[in-house]
């Protein structure tokens, strides 16, 4: 256990190097969506982070009223390092019945509510690193063109 907290540290370093990243543009076949982290805070004695993420999307051809892909209701990965300990969790960006407004300037506006994992213990106030993803296509050719965006490794403040 001792020898993997060296490389685990090296992890971290790679994720914290990265810099932090408030916005990214994402590929898939649409015009781009942009996703934002907006806000983190701690629930319930660190139980939980609620985690707000705006979402700004492009048409996809021509259709504005767009729904999660396939690829799921998108998600947020939350991992914060507290002395020896790393705590990890993801939770669902939206759910399936979530509608998007995309016209290319409405903002969607989601809170996400990350659990921490039982094994590694509740989060604390302090940085953790932060990402979220998403995915969205036309609900009438689910199989169609698919937008998406990825926020990449965001450093964050977590409080009360």
């Amino acid at each position: 256990a001792k020898k993997s907290l060296p490389l685990l540290a090296a992890l971290v370093s790679v994720l914290v190097l990265a810099g932090p990243a408030s916005a990214a543009t994402g590929g898939g076949s649409g015009s781009g969506m942009t996703l934002s982290i907006t806000s983190t805070q701690l629930l319930a004695r660190g139980a939980a982070v609620a985690v707000g993420v705006d979402v700004v999307c492009q048409p996809l051809n021509g259709v504005t009223a767009l729904v999660p892909s396939m690829g799921g209701p998108g998600t947020v990965t939350l991992t914060q390092v507290a002395g020896r300990t790393v705590t990890s969790a993801s939770g669902w960006l939206t759910n399936w019945n979530t509608v998007f407004t995309c016209d290319g300037t409405t903002v969607n506006h989601l809170v996400s509510t990350v659990f921490a994992s039982t094994q590694s213990g509740p989060f604390k106030p302090g940085s953790a690193i932060v990402e979220a993803s998403l995915g969205v296509t036309d609900p009438n050719n689910f199989f169609g063109p698919l937008d998406s965006g990825d926020t990449g490794p965001v450093t964050v403040r977590l409080g009360r």
